[in-house]
């Protein structure tokens, strides 16, 4: 939903200000780099967390994901893949060095916004698994690709620059587009494999626009020699796309899903186990006091003083009651929570704010609270199927439990 949301911004960019983008280029530029700017700022701060659901749904995303930057790329693209001469050329080539610039700023954004969380996971040994790795290694190749790429765009250097060697360097924007394909599909089809309706969007729309560009511009470069050769990158095109539809549509293994619910129950398992051993210890305590009772009653030089007033001692609690807040970093960036302590216990869990993807937040923060106020304590097992989320949640709950005992 977010990527169409963001080529209907764009379309609306390119076909209406257009003019002001070839006149006035500076300014667009800043304005990019202010919404870049906040995109850092709003995920850092944990501020877009706060803003109402409808924002966070469908504004912030657009800047947060890389969809407004990613539909820019795509005019970028297809302004060299259509036939010479068409009224898609015309209006978008003049403007092709400029549209790309003021992508590459939007894309800087998105990946500074992102790349703390993403590196603080990795060198926390969080979410360490291959593909999340895979990932994270092409996020930073493709911003070595592109910042070069968007350098030379800016006619200054361009002029500067020797055609020969300018238009070599240009050749690696077909890297940076298949590092792009990359980088988009290893985020969403993990996520369209779950069941994600969003990211199955995604890799529909992403996959379909990379797959028809391909198609148009290795069929353009067989026209020109090889003619009879030109339906050959339209089915290779098509091929790819199906490819792409299987892996987003065919869910996980059984094995994955038996797997995660094992590990559910084993920590359910572990924690039961945990409650049997604290009754244990408390009947023997009482048995204990009962041996004493009985002995002191059988002695010949005592009498049985019995006092039914007197009360149990009172269960010693590190935390002071009231309300507390905490901060931790889930898989996007800054997410905060508020818990309540009542009679000196964890009595409400409140998640205030994050900038996660919606259905691992609900996965995460229900398990999460759950487990933590029947624990009493923040040292619980993340949740399985998002885990970065939950052990941001554990964080920001510790965090405010540490404020709680002073």
């Amino acid at each position: 939903m977010v990527i169409l949301q963001s080529l209907a911004l764009a379309t609306l960019f390119v076909f209406l200000g257009g003019n002001a983008l070839r006149k006035r280029p500076a300014l667009c530029y800043a304005a990019a780099a202010l919404l870049a700017l906040t995109a850092v700022w709003g995920v850092w701060s944990g501020a877009f967390g706060a803003l109402p659901a409808w924002a966070t749904r469908y504004l912030t995303p657009m800047l947060t994901k890389g969809a407004l930057a990613a539909a820019l790329f795509f005019y970028v693209m297809f302004a060299g893949a259509v036939p010479n001469g068409s009224a898609f050329m015309r209006r978008v080539m003049p403007i092709r060095g400029q549209l790309s610039i003021v992508a590459s700023i939007l894309a800087v954004g998105h990946g500074a916004a992102l790349l703390r969380a993403q590196l603080g996971h990795a060198l926390a040994g969080k979410g360490n698994d291959a593909l999340a790795l895979a990932a994270l290694g092409v996020s930073l190749l493709l911003m070595a690709v592109m910042l070069p790429l968007s350098v030379t765009s800016f006619k200054r250097v361009r002029k500067a620059m020797r055609p020969r060697a300018w238009k070599g360097l240009q050749r690696f924007a077909y890297a940076f587009y298949a590092l792009l394909l990359a980088h988009i599909l290893l985020y969403n089809l993990p996520k369209a494999r779950n069941g994600a309706l969003g990211a199955r969007i995604n890799a529909v729309v992403y996959g379909a626009l990379f797959c028809v560009y391909a198609g148009l511009r290795a069929r353009k470069a067989l026209q020109k020699r090889h003619a009879q050769y030109g339906a050959l990158p339209v089915i290779a095109a098509a091929c790819a796309l199906c490819a792409i539809l299987a892996v987003a549509f065919v869910p996980q293994r059984e094995a994955t899903a038996s797997a995660a619910q094992a590990e559910a129950l084993q920590a359910q398992v572990e924690l039961l186990q945990a409650r049997a051993d604290e009754l244990q210890a408390q009947v023997e305590e009482l048995t204990a006091r009962i041996g004493a009772l009985e002995s002191a009653q059988l002695a010949p030089t005592q009498e049985p003083t019995p006092d039914p007033t007197l009360e149990p001692e009172a269960e010693y609690s590190p935390w002071a009651d009231g309300k507390y807040s905490g901060a931790g970093i889930g898989y996007n960036g800054r997410l905060t929570v508020s818990v309540t302590i009542e009679n000196g216990k964890i009595d409400q869990i409140r998640l205030t704010g994050t900038v996660d993807d919606e259905e691992y937040v609900e996965e995460a923060e229900e398990a999460t609270i759950h487990a933590v106020v029947a624990a009493q304590s923040a040292q619980v097992d993340a949740v399985s199927g998002a885990t970065s989320t939950s052990e941001g949640m554990l964080e920001a709950i510790q965090d405010a439990l540490e404020k709680a005992a002073g």
